[in-house]
């Protein structure tokens, strides 16, 4: 058989695999494998995308779909995973992972969730309880434009914006070709005290920049769109990030706390005991304003105070501190970090209260 059959075999043989589902761009280039997404190490887009697309065919109850798109018309990809057919009360947790770019250890954590609650095996009985209980939505990367520019090289891995820019702004970059004048803080432009603390807007060279305005960004819109669309059945919103080690509540504006705190930091601080006894992890429970930083525009903000998600959570992961290798942890520790907070979301989601 000659190379050229082959190739066309080959050819062949994916379009059947995948076509199932949606035909997806499966080689980034011509040594590339749809098939070598690895749990344990740090992935590209294209190969979680290819990823999220071969999880869906495992079973009738998982889903690929997109909430929206990007500036640079990227897909924002969401994950469902329904199931029951019975929808009379059951409740969904929405998950958000790389609202900003270099945080790398986000989307490989949303990844592996993603694959633990997808395993049809038994072996973990507390998830076959979630299961049971929960639908969920994981949206792994929410930053894919940021995301894919953390890739290209040393010189932008840590990236932390979103890559849109305004007339105004690319006046600003070509004025003085600072490259960090490009951008949105995608978490830092929903509508909750927008442009408060920690969310400045006078300056887009600031890595935090808020936008042009309250939901001047692709991202946020299309994740607010969908939280609204699905508000009366979400019971959780949780947003990971990295770093510090940290399992907050809102308020991240204000040293206020909300007025359902002391339930909020029930579940947190069951869900970080846990983790400390199976891992030997510590986490703190607070509000983001204290645990984190002063910081508004946030999404959890957001979904607490205009949809009224019950249980709202932003968790800092790994590590505990600042070093210069905060957001470039080796991929050991990434997986071992995905671990724990799979123990955490179990323990979380089997404490609520409905």
């Amino acid at each position: 058989m000659t190379h050229r059959r082959i190739v066309t075999l080959i050819g062949v043989m994916l379009l059947i695999q995948v076509g199932c589902n949606k035909f997806i761009k499966v080689f980034e280039d011509d040594n590339d494998s749809p098939f070598s997404y690895d749990y344990k190490f740090y992935q590209p887009f294209h190969k979680i995308a290819n990823e999220l697309y071969r999880l869906s065919d495992t079973s009738r109850r998982h889903s690929v779909f997109s909430i929206g798109k990007t500036f640079e018309k990227r897909k924002l990809y969401a994950f469902k995973i329904d199931n029951t057919a019975d929808k009379d009360d059951r409740k969904t947790i929405v998950i958000d992972c790389g609202a900003h770019a270099r945080e790398w250890i986000a989307p490989s954590t949303c990844m592996y969730l993603l694959k633990k609650l997808t395993d049809n095996s038994k072996k973990d009985k507390r998830i076959g309880k979630l299961r049971k209980r929960y639908d969920f939505v994981i949206i792994p990367v929410l930053n894919p434009d940021g995301y894919v520019h953390t890739w290209k090289g040393n010189a932008t891995r840590l990236w932390r914006k979103n890559r849109s820019f305004t007339k105004d702004q690319m006046k600003i970059f070509l004025k003085t070709k600072n490259p960090l004048c490009i951008g949105v803080d995608v978490n830092r432009n929903f509508d909750k005290a927008w442009g408060g603390p920690g969310a400045p807007v006078n300056n887009p060279c600031f890595e935090m920049f808020a936008g042009a305005h309250a939901f001047s960004e692709k991202e946020s819109q299309a994740l607010a769109k969908y939280l609204n669309s699905t508000r009366d059945d979400v019971i959780s919103y949780v947003s990971l990030h990295n770093f510090g080690q940290v399992w907050t509540t809102p308020w991240g504006f204000t040293k206020k706390e909300p007025a359902v705190y002391d339930e909020l930091k029930r579940v947190a601080s069951l869900a970080t005991k846990s983790m400390k006894k199976m891992f030997g992890v510590n986490y703190t429970v607070g509000t983001s304003h204290d645990e984190i930083y002063p910081n508004s525009g946030s999404s959890t903000d957001w979904a607490y105070s205009k949809l009224s998600i019950k249980y709202p959570y932003l968790i800092e992961m790994r590590p505990k501190t600042a070093s210069n290798q905060s957001f470039l942890l080796p991929d050991a520790v990434m997986y071992r970090n995905a671990q724990e907070i799979l123990e955490g979301i179990k323990t979380m989601a089997l404490n609520f209260k409905h």
